[in-house]
């Protein structure tokens, strides 16, 4: 019943937009580029991936709100089992994307089991620096009556080339990142050479439809201008068939398609949203949203998985079943 709900509700929606374009009110949705795992030209198209030095964004801030998917991709990664991969006791993982929350939400939940050593990467200096100033709070906060600081480590680095050694990490979270790279097959194979064997990459990322299209871009960026014009070109944005493609021809093995799932955002209702705005307590995004859910429709945004196989033969089989 929910899916067909949501299928109801997506297709209204796309329609509406579609409507909305014929009438010259919303732009067409751009062409594809003709091969989206093929490496694209740094700098050629309208994205730019500086901004997260510039001090006008703000992942945790009230007006961006995008900190609210990191519960959504943290529940996906337990559900991912890595816990059963094997190797030594004290086990790693490695995050990009982001402020830093959902690695640090990993390590205080891991106190209660099995503790990790987290590594969160970024290219952006300045996004490095907002996640060690909220580990150093997180751990001020936990310090009465947690186990002990969090073992929480961040580097800046480029996912085209790991500043880490060959098998040596059990899970990869790659949050809010691929929609931003030009090279996508080169970074999926340099998180299939730093996972372990059995190792798993989890990962949330756009899907390149018309409905993203104009939510993420027309919407979000061009009208209410609630994120920088130019912080994402949908035509960098991925489909689940592109993914289970680039993934294969890197070594891993794409999870089952039960482990294929949407995101979406969760709404206050209008009044609730005009109140929080009028009354200063939130800024445009959180006023809008409550949080992110999982649903079955993958029209905006969807979290998947993929294993390291055990053996190097295990890799040719294709998705898992």
């Amino acid at each position: 019943m929910e899916a067909t709900l949501t299928h109801a509700a997506t297709t209204l929606l796309t329609c509406a937009f579609r409507v909305l374009t014929l009438l010259r009110i919303a732009p067409p949705v751009p062409t594809p580029l003709p091969d989206r795992l093929a490496a694209i030209p740094e700098g050629s198209l309208d994205i730019d991936n500086g901004i997260y030095d510039d001090d006008s964004f703000d992942w945790w801030s009230d007006s961006c709100g995008l900190h609210h998917l990191n519960p959504e991709i943290y529940r996906r990664l337990r559900a991912a089992d890595v816990g059963k991969v094997q190797g030594e006791k004290r086990r790693r993982r490695s995050g990009g994307g982001g402020g830093g929350g959902e690695k640090e939400d990993d390590e205080k939940e891991d106190d209660e089991e099995e503790r990790y050593e987290v590594i969160g990467l970024d290219p952006s200096q300045r996004s490095i620096d907002v996640a060690r100033s909220h580990a150093a709070a997180a751990t001020a906060t936990t310090a009465a009556s947690g186990p002990g600081p969090l073992r929480i480590r961040y580097e800046v680095g480029s996912v085209y080339s790991l500043p880490l050694a060959t098998s040596s990490i059990d899970a990869i979270i790659c949050s809010d990142v691929l929609e931003h790279l030009y090279n996508l097959p080169l970074a999926l194979s340099e998180m299939a050479r730093v996972l372990k064997p059995g190792g798993v990459v989890t990962f949330d990322t756009i899907n390149r439809t018309p409905l993203s299209y104009y939510l993420s871009i027309w919407v979000l960026q061009d009208v209410l201008r609630a994120m920088q014009a130019d912080a994402h070109d949908h035509r960098m944005y991925v489909t689940p068939c592109e993914m289970r493609t680039g993934l294969v021809a890197a070594g891993l093995e794409p999870g089952p398609q039960r482990d294929l799932v949407g995101i979406r955002p969760s709404l206050h209702w209008p009044h609730v949203t005009l109140w929080r705005l009028l009354t200063g307590r939130a800024g445009f995004m959180s006023a809008v949203l409550t949080r992110f859910q999982l649903t079955s429709s993958l029209d905006i945004s969807y979290l998947y998985c993929a294993r390291k196989p055990l053996r190097q033969d295990e890799g040719a089989r294709g998705p898992g079943r």
